[in-house]
């Protein structure tokens, strides 16, 4: 074992443990799991909200009469599909968790001093990459690089570069010490991780999470596809306030879970103009 890989296994064994300890006592075991409920519950609410405002929108259209009347249907619902992607994507925990695991693997690589293994191993790569570019330059200022590469542009241009580089045992040798620097980076980087346990148990849950909501797609698609689906034909108003009145329904359910009880929504009276009418008869 070299002297540099001892002092690495040394610093994971003995610091990392301390600053992945300092970090948790400061911020607490349940920092992660609560900001991200918290996120993940103001996107909910905010992307229903605005699949709420969309669907009215087409209920409103779909009444409309004269000449532009079918521009405003298509309008409102390409919006409406447009926030219902969005609303998709607030429900997805596997977002949020991935939000979660980035945000921690954030915090990670700022613990690390400037005289950690993490921090020299940057250093070299950074020397390691500013090498290979400094002897790509000037093998390609070269008379007969300059030769080779005079006329060319764009992708012609870049093929004879590499092609030319790959030819020059300097560069090559350049180039092989900035790969094995970054893949240094990265063994260092996966170690970090794999030492946190925040990292471990975010990234499981995770895993499971993608699992879970792979099956409910597949579900999902078994009983057909959404009304709001693209290949669905929604230029007839009918059909757009179908839909509308689907993804209305959809928005009010998950805002009714969502908000304190006794809180009603600003519009949940005012759900739809058809519904205002049936009110008033």
């Amino acid at each position: 074992m070299t002297l540099l890989a001892l002092w690495v296994v040394v610093w994971l064994c003995c610091a990392q443990p301390a600053l992945a300890q300092r970090r948790r006592s400061t911020r607490g075991r349940s920092y992660y799991a609560t900001a991200a409920a918290r996120a993940r519950q103001q996107a909910l609410i905010k992307a229903a909200e605005s699949q709420r405002g969309a669907a009215q929108q087409v209920l409103a259209a779909a009444q409309m009469k004269g000449s532009s009347a079918q521009f405003e249907l298509d309008t409102a619902v390409a919006k409406l599909r447009e926030t219902s992607d969005e609303f998709r994507s607030a429900q997805s925990t596997a977002r949020q968790l991935q939000k979660q695991l980035h945000e921690i693997e954030q915090e990670i690589l700022a613990d690390q001093s400037t005289d950690s293994p993490y921090a020299a191993a940057l250093a070299h790569l950074e020397a390691a990459r500013g090498e290979q570019s400094r002897v790509q330059a000037a093998y390609l200022a070269k008379p007969e690089a300059a030769s080779a590469l005079a006329g060319l542009a764009g992708p012609e241009l870049s093929a004879k570069k590499a092609e030319l580089l790959d030819l020059h045992p300097e560069y090559t040798a350049a180039k092989e010490r900035m790969a094995a620097a970054g893949s240094e980076v990265d063994r260092l980087r996966r170690d970090l991780f794999r030492a946190d346990s925040d990292w471990k148990e975010t990234a499981e849950s995770l895993t499971q999470a993608r699992q879970e909501e792979n099956e409910a797609e597949k579900k999902a698609a078994a009983q057909g596809t959404s009304q709001l689906a693209p290949s669905r034909d929604l230029r007839q108003a009918d059909r757009a306030a179908a839909a509308a009145r689907q993804a209305l329904a959809q928005a009010e359910d998950t805002l009714r879970s969502l908000r304190p009880k006794g809180k009603k929504s600003a519009t949940s009276d005012s759900s739809s103009p058809s519904q205002t009418k049936k009110k008033k008869k």
